[in-house]
């Protein structure tokens, strides 16, 4: 009786050591977590107006690319929420204000950490010829 329970524990350890990777160097799959995603506020700052305006341009990462748009809340700018932590590059190339639109070049680069909530301000210059 002993024998045979011995015997029996003996196949089970050898049946599950089969289904095991081999210590040849055989992957095993491990899951790991998600990255933190990250959050960005942008704001788009007029060096003529003196204040926060609304503006159009891009946002872009490796491969990636979104576009900015403050100008229904321009106060507050625009967030982009749910990237992936990274080195972005935002670039500003049309402010509004009274109806009006005026060419501008403002460009900023910001690193989000995993999990990041950052604010950037873009300083918009004017380019000659708007006024």
């Amino acid at each position: 009786m002993l024998v045979s329970r011995l015997l029996l524990a003996l196949s089970i350890l050898l049946a599950a050591g089969c289904s095991s990777p081999d210590a040849g160097g055989g992957a095993v799959a491990q899951t790991q977590p998600p990255a933190a995603t990250s959050r960005l506020q942008v704001i788009v700052w007029s060096t003529v107006s003196r204040r926060a305006v609304g503006a159009t341009g891009t946002v872009a990462t490796a491969g990636q690319s979104y576009d900015l748009d403050t100008r229904s809340s321009f106060q507050d700018g625009q967030l982009f929420s749910e990237l992936t932590p990274g080195l972005y590059t935002i670039d500003v190339d049309t402010r509004y204000e009274e109806g009006k639109s005026f060419r501008v070049t403002g460009s900023e680069n910001v690193y989000l950490e995993p999990g990041a909530q950052q604010e950037v301000t873009v300083v918009a210059l004017d380019r000659p010829g708007n006024n």
